[in-house]
């Protein structure tokens, strides 16, 4: 349940559910329900426990005109119920939780709390793999998405995320769908090898976050020159993928500024792990090998070229979005320095 909101999942086959809105059903101060259908495919509603047994779980309730207290008095009550609840399609093992903060606290969230966040949920039961994503709102908020390795208890998660919640570091949180995005990624085996680029994408943000904003744009620079030649040794076909936002006339005077020092991050970058210790040479190469192991897969190299670009233009913009977050021209900045950098190296092999 969203915890200052009036909806509900409940499991059509668990008695505990049934009886909890019958029992609401019931109270003197009554609440108005109604039946809210779910909004995707139903077939992505069935799931399986450990035996295989398939059943539909996911429904919802919508309680209405009700007093804030008792809208929690509702969240307290409700539980969630292991193997017997899940929240993602049987194909995925994924668990989302979005996540609300307070004004203009999106990046110090990231630096200096997400990452207490996600150990206290990996203690509680190891992880395989996370990544989170900003989102452009008014509320600020961050989509946090959860692999465990083996099946879990979501309420006691849910515990986990009530206690930041207690202590005003984020307003609200909610369980939500993920649902992975086949048609951005294409097919499933880049889909997989992109997930887990955002593992260790993630892993590396919650560091350069820490930085000065002159140490973040430097190092995001390193990483997109990176992902632009680990793609295509050809300085043509690294332009042609960061051209789409290249404006001429926008960020000149910021290239010309630190010119020289902008092309020594392009020269370095071929190397990638010359950070002067800014963040951990081993993260840097478990992202370079996640990075090539998703740009040299079978499934990336027969895309055509234009959703080649596509993927790679996404991957530089999640990256920009964690680092810089969603109200900042930093992305914009930085896409148009590599450009320029890209299109001097082409002039001079041609002089």
């Amino acid at each position: 349940m969203r915890q200052f909101d009036r909806r509900i999942f409940i499991d059509l086959y668990n008695e505990y559910d049934l009886n909890f809105i019958w029992k609401l059903y019931n109270l003197k101060k009554r609440y108005n329900i109604y039946f809210e259908d779910i909004s995707y495919d139903i077939n992505e509603s069935i799931v399986s426990n450990k035996q295989n047994d398939k059943y539909l779980t996911e429904v919802m309730f919508n309680f209405i005109k009700t007093e804030p207290s008792l809208s929690e008095q509702i969240y307290d009550e409700v539980k969630c119920h292991g193997i017997s609840k899940t929240y993602t399609p049987i194909d995925s093992n994924w668990f989302q939780y979005n996540i609300i903060l307070p004004k203009e606290f999106q990046n110090d969230f990231i630096a200096y709390t997400l990452e207490n966040l996600i150990s206290d949920i990996n203690d509680f039961s190891p992880l395989k793999s996370y990544f989170f994503i900003p989102y452009f709102d008014n509320y600020h908020h961050i989509r946090i998405r959860l692999k465990f390795k083996e099946i879990i208890d979501l309420t006691q998660i849910n515990n986990i995320f009530s206690k930041y919640a207690k202590r005003n570091t984020l307003i609200e949180y909610e369980i939500a769908f993920y649902k992975p995005d086949l048609h951005k990624y294409k097919n499933k085996m880049v889909l997989y090898f992109a997930e887990e680029l955002f593992y260790i994408d993630s892993i590396l943000t919650i560091s350069i976050c820490k930085m000065n904003s002159k140490n973040k744009r430097n190092i995001v620079l390193t990483l997109i020159f990176k992902i632009l030649s680990t793609y295509s040794s050809s300085l043509s076909d690294q332009f042609r993928v960061a051209s789409k936002y290249y404006n001429k006339k926008e960020y000149s005077s910021i290239f010309r500024y630190n010119e020289k020092q902008y092309i020594e991050i392009f020269k370095n970058s071929y190397t990638l792990y010359d950070t002067d210790e800014l963040i951990s040479n081993s993260d840097l190469k478990k992202w370079n090998t996640y990075l090539s192991r998703l740009l040299n897969c079978q499934g990336f190299i027969n895309l055509a070229e234009n959703d080649k670009h596509s993927i790679i233009r996404n991957i530089i913009h999640l990256l920009c979005l964690r680092t810089f977050g969603t109200n900042s021209d930093e992305e914009n900045i930085c896409i148009n320095i590599v450009c320029r950098v890209i299109n001097r190296e082409i002039r001079k092999t041609k002089s």
